[in-house]
């Protein structure tokens, strides 16, 4: 983890916490806003059951956004990399330990395990 616990990044975050993947029917629903997070308000975020995206452009007065407006034109930056790893073979931890440069943090999706594989972002 960052030793300077002080760093600050923007990213859009999700107004509501989710406690299991949403459904197709609540995906369009979703709506994020723009927060400034250090590492640990993130991880934390993340352990209530938000989710993130990148930074894109809104044409909200609340400078909230859709699942609709993450577009390609609507993309500013990125303060941050998140990957989704998917059906792998081995576990969170192994992962992270078999590379040089270890994330911040990581954390299991909802469907972690299914059919007996790991799932992180």
């Amino acid at each position: 983890m960052l030793a300077n616990s002080e760093y600050e990044f923007t990213l859009f975050v999700s107004q509501k916490n989710y406690s299991s993947k949403p459904s197709k029917d609540e995906m369009p629903k979703m709506r994020f806003v723009p927060e400034r997070l250090t590492i640990e308000s993130a991880l934390e975020s993340a352990i209530q059951g938000k989710a993130f995206c990148y930074t894109f452009q809104s044409n909200k007065a609340d400078g909230s956004l859709s699942i609709k407006d993450k577009k390609k034109e609507n993309f500013i930056s990125t303060s941050a990399i998140i990957y989704d790893f998917d059906d792998m073979n081995m576990s969170m931890a192994d992962y992270i330990n078999s590379i040089p440069y270890p994330p911040s943090f990581a954390y299991p999706t909802y469907s972690d395990g299914k059919n007996g594989l790991s799932r992180f972002r």
